[in-house]
């Protein structure tokens, strides 16, 4: 699903429907689960999703867990450099 979101090309409508339906907790999710490359395309996806006012208002809202998973995935990062 995420690296669908973050490629394909969709409407403002559907955008906001993406984040209504929960799309935002799933992509959170998915950053949360330390895989590099996951976290790489849901971190697009959330980008691409955002450039609607009103998702871009409710990832504001939703502020400490997106800086919450964003955090995870780049200690999960760094954890994987230095190994």
């Amino acid at each position: 699903m995420a690296r669908t979101l973050s490629e394909i090309e969709l409407t403002d409508h559907n955008k906001l429907s993406i984040v209504k339906d929960g799309a935002l907790g799933q992509l959170l999710e998915l950053l949360s689960e330390g895989d590099i490359e996951k976290g790489k395309v849901g971190v697009k996806a959330l980008l691409h999703l955002s450039n609607l006012p009103q998702n871009g208002l409710q990832m504001i809202r939703e502020g400490t867990a997106v800086a919450e998973a964003i955090m995870h995935l780049a200690t999960s990062n760094a954890t994987q450099e230095a190994a």
